[in-house]
């Protein structure tokens, strides 16, 4: 599974620089460690990942990840935009659980402009009651 995780993380995520080896591999262990507590999301993401990485040998003759970041996000893109509801399920599937646990970092939370922080003090500081 991690073997998958370390070439399909950056093209779902595509971030605006490449992720640093160690990054790479906690982030793959993490989605890894995930995956694992839940087995059924855990083959339904292991049959989209292989669609994933199967769907651009039709058309270039090679896998996914053996294509450039470039070809990846161009098939990534197709699949989508099709029209076709199985092949835009799969290509979300694969993507669900890595965005799940990338984008729940604070630290790419706040890059986006997201303040969990400020928002946890600012529901601290309000008193609820029920009448």
């Amino acid at each position: 599974m991690l073997k998958i995780l370390k070439w399909l993380l950056p093209a779902i995520i595509a971030p605006e620089e490449p992720l640093s080896p160690n990054e790479l591999t906690r982030l793959s262990t993490e989605v890894a460690l995930y995956l694992r507590n839940n087995p059924l999301l855990k083959r339904a993401f292991a049959i989209a990942a292989c669609f994933v990485n199967v769907y651009p040998l039709i058309f270039t003759g090679r896998t996914l990840h053996l294509l450039k970041p470039e070809k990846r996000q161009l098939y990534l893109n197709r699949m989508h935009l099709s029209r076709f509801p199985f092949c835009r399920n799969l290509v979300m599937l694969a993507g669900l659980p890595i965005k799940l646990i990338y984008y729940s970092q604070e630290a790419e939370q706040e890059r986006l402009g997201f303040k969990a922080r400020a928002l946890k003090e600012e529901a601290c500081r309000r008193v609820v009651t029920r009448c």
